[in-house]
C-alpha cells in the first residue's frame, strides 16, 4: 500500500519517464532508446534493461557515467537525470508538477519513516543521512528502488504505458 508521498513520487516518475523516452527529450528526439526497447526481446532485452536502461533512468552509479557522455549510448547526446529534469523551467509553466514542499506537505505521521524503511530494505542502504537536500535525495533514492525492483518485462510495459497509454473504449 502506497502512502500519500509515494503516490506523489510516482506521479512525477510517470512524467519523467514519458519525457525521457518520448519525443520531447532533446537528447533523443528520434526516440532511439524507446524504439530499441520495443524491438528487443528475451535475454537480449533483459541484459540491456539491467545493464543500461535502469542506470539511464535512475542515474546509475559513477562507473556508468562514461556510457552516457557524448553520443556513447545509442547515439544520443547524453542523459538527463531526474533532478535536472525536475528543476528544469520547462516543467513549471503548465503546473503539472508539485514543488517539493507540496509533495511533502501535510503527510501522515510515519509516511517518511515508512519510505526510509523501504529504501533501506530494498536498496540495502546501511547509513544514509537525509540532512541536506533531503527532499530530492529521498525522492531520487525512491526512483532507484522503484525502477530497480521492476523486472525487465514490467519496466518495458511501464515505459510503453507512459509513452503510448492504452485507453479503453
Amino acid at each position: 500500500m502506497l502512502n500519500q508521498i509515494e503516490t506523489r513520487y510516482i506521479y512525477h516518475f510517470d512524467k519523467y519517464i514519458s519525457f525521457l523516452f518520448g519525443n520531447r527529450n532533446e537528447n533523443d528526439p528520434e526516440q532511439r532508446i524507446y524504439n530499441k526497447l520495443i524491438q528487443l526481446e528475451g535475454e537480449e532485452l533483459d541484459n540491456w534493461i539491467n545493464e543500461k536502461i535502469k542506470g539511464y533512468i535512475t542515474g546509475g552509479t559513477y562507473h556508468y557515467l562514461d556510457d552516457f557522455i557524448g553520443e556513447n549510448f545509442e547515439g544520443i547526446k547524453g542523459r538527463i537525470l531526474f533532478s535536472s529534469w525536475y528543476y528544469s523551467p520547462i516543467n513549471w509553466p503548465n503546473g503539472e508538477l508539485l514543488w517539493l514542499d507540496e509533495i511533502y506537505g501535510n503527510y501522515e505521521e510515519g509516511d517518511l519513516d515508512a519510505i526510509k524503511e523501504k529504501l533501506f530494505q530494498n536498496l540495502k542502504l546501511t547509513d544514509r543521512n537525509y540532512l541536506t537536500s533531503w527532499k530530492m535525495n529521498l525522492m531520487m533514492d525512491y526512483l532507484k528502488m522503484y525502477i530497480n525492483t521492476m523486472t525487465s518485462v514490467e519496466l518495458v510495459n511501464y515505459i510503453k504505458e507512459m509513452i503510448d497509454p492504452y485507453i479503453p473504449k
